[in-house]
């Protein structure tokens, strides 16, 4: 796996994302799951930061941008096809798109949440999230909840968040070190990903 790597991601049938990113170019590698073998490199106009897969479970979101500008690149699985792209702030950090995949939730360093129609581009709503730092988000399979890590790398937790109701319903504690969230596919478990220069792991933890 490239040093560079910065985000992973897999579609329901099979092909991983690898988000590339260093601080001169960024991409999106895509891979057979089963060999881990390159089918293509598909060239992104700025470093990559964050990929997140649809639920059509066969395009990529990738997170894309520089100190200044950012954008949300939309990619087809298939043959790495960029099918659009969305300008996002620029301190944003993670996204995901809704079930219907008409809107895409955007989270910011700040802990702010955009909503940003994915037809017109533009922003359609905003709420927080709490004061912490915004690290990583991912959407409940159902598209009713939002899991947010937010705070820094030795305190942090994860704001659960009624997407209708736009409100923290409560808030989880989160290990040191945790550097994304993820959710399971039968939405039951929440996998805590955690990592330093000495050592990294998965932790579950069952909401």
């Amino acid at each position: 796996m490239s040093k560079a790597a910065r985000s992973v991601a897999e579609t329901s049938t099979g092909i991983v994302g690898l988000a590339i990113g260093t601080n001169q170019s960024g991409a999106l590698q895509l891979l057979d799951g089963s060999t881990t073998k390159v089918i293509k490199t598909v060239p992104l106009p700025a470093p990559a930061k964050d990929v997140t897969v649809g639920s059509d479970g066969a395009t990529f979101y990738v997170l894309t941008g520089w100190a200044n500008s950012a954008s949300v690149m939309i990619v087809g699985s298939q043959h790495g096809t960029i099918r659009g792209s969305i300008p996002v702030p620029a301190d944003a950090v993670a996204v995901v798109p809704d079930v219907q995949q008409a809107l895409l939730y955007v989270l910011e360093r700040s802990g702010s949440i955009k909503e940003i129609t994915i037809s017109s581009r533009r922003v359609s709503g905003e709420f927080a999230v709490g004061h912490e730092p915004g690290r990583s988000l991912t959407l409940s399979p159902n598209g009713n909840t939002l899991y947010v890590l937010k705070g820094t790398t030795k305190v942090s937790n994860i704001a659960v968040v009624n997407v209708d109701a736009e409100s923290v319903k409560r808030v989880l504690p989160a290990p040191s070190h945790c550097k994304q969230v993820l959710v399971s596919a039968n939405g039951h478990q929440l996998y805590e990903v955690t990592g330093t220069t000495r050592y990294g792991d998965i932790q579950v933890f069952v909401v």
